[in-house]
């Protein structure tokens, strides 16, 4: 399997930004040119093709999602974006259960 290229367009502004994706030593290395991929942060761009979230790439190629996916397979990567997940799971359960909480103590409050 060869490099994989794609390209997508950013969510605030008009800019399209260019995904490389190849395997290494380590598993794989896979690069974003917007402002969070050049600094070395994770980005949503990576994470949603990884997931097979095409809505913001151009000229989807369905077949280099699927290798992109697989190419991922055993890396971290894939477990880093499975804690992400359950994480930001929990963060919204927390969310609604203090919520709830306020909403309670207001009440409580009026008597």
């Amino acid at each position: 399997m060869s490099n994989l290229l794609f390209s997508v367009r950013s969510s605030s502004s008009d800019e399209v930004y260019t995904l490389e994706a190849y395997r290494t030593g380590k598993g794989m290395r896979f690069s974003c040119t917007c402002p969070a991929g050049q600094v070395g942060s994770s980005c949503k761009h990576r994470m949603a093709l990884l997931v097979g979230d095409v809505s913001s790439a151009i000229d989807v190629d369905e077949a280099a999602v699927a290798d992109l996916r697989t190419m991922a397979e055993g890396s971290p990567i894939l477990t880093a974006i499975e804690e992400i997940a359950a994480a930001e799971h929990e963060v919204e359960r927390a969310k609604k259960a203090l919520n709830g909480a306020k909403k309670r103590l207001g009440k409580a409050m009026m008597g």
